[in-house]
């Protein structure tokens, strides 16, 4: 499971900053976070929001040269 913090967290020795994803947290942990309103399930993996965030850079690249000219 993937969770995404809302505010400043430590999480095992590691600080998350808001907005960003504890990966492959422990279900306990992750109960604890979100009952505390601390953070709140990925709404998918964090590999798919990569990949996707990837893509999406690599279309508008294309598209600024196709709008240049190039």
């Amino acid at each position: 499971m993937d969770l995404k913090v809302k505010g400043l967290v430590k999480h095992d020795g590691v600080w998350y900053s808001p907005g960003g994803v504890i990966k492959d947290i422990k279900p306990d942990d992750a109960k604890r976070l979100i009952d505390s309103g601390i953070a709140e399930v990925a709404a998918e993996p964090v590999e798919q929001q990569y990949q996707a965030a990837e893509k999406a850079a690599k279309g508008k690249g294309s598209k600024k040269a196709d709008e240049d000219g190039g």
